[in-house]
């Protein structure tokens, strides 16, 4: 899990975005309901807190193993709120496999 972490990381500096919390959900599976409780809870935090714009997942089976209409689904919730979801296996040509998502914001 550290090299995930330190991908994740890697990537939110390349782009100057400042880390505001790691959420690490080991034996989390993706076949859970498309909205999971971890994810309402990050929802929750961005209408209360409104303090990260971005949240970076590995790839699409981290966020969801629901299929396209899960994915679509919680996208647009997290976009409604202004948080654009980041997969680094679509921007990043690597292998990732463990469950870790980061919250960000870029640096004033």
């Amino acid at each position: 899990m550290r090299e995930q972490v330190r991908l994740i990381r890697q990537f939110g500096d390349s782009l100057d975005m400042r880390c505001v919390d790691e959420v690490r959900l080991a034996g989390v599976s993706g076949w859970l309901p498309a909205m999971r409780a971890d994810l309402r809870q990050l929802l929750a935090r961005k209408r209360k807190m409104d303090d990260y714009d971005v949240l970076i997942m590995e790839d699409h089976a981290r966020l969801t193993r629901t299929g396209l209409d899960g994915t679509l689904e919680i996208e647009t919730k997290f976009g409604k709120c202004g948080v654009q979801i980041v997969y680094l296996t679509e921007v990043m040509p690597m292998d990732y496999t463990a469950g870790k998502a980061g919250l960000s914001r870029p640096r004033r």
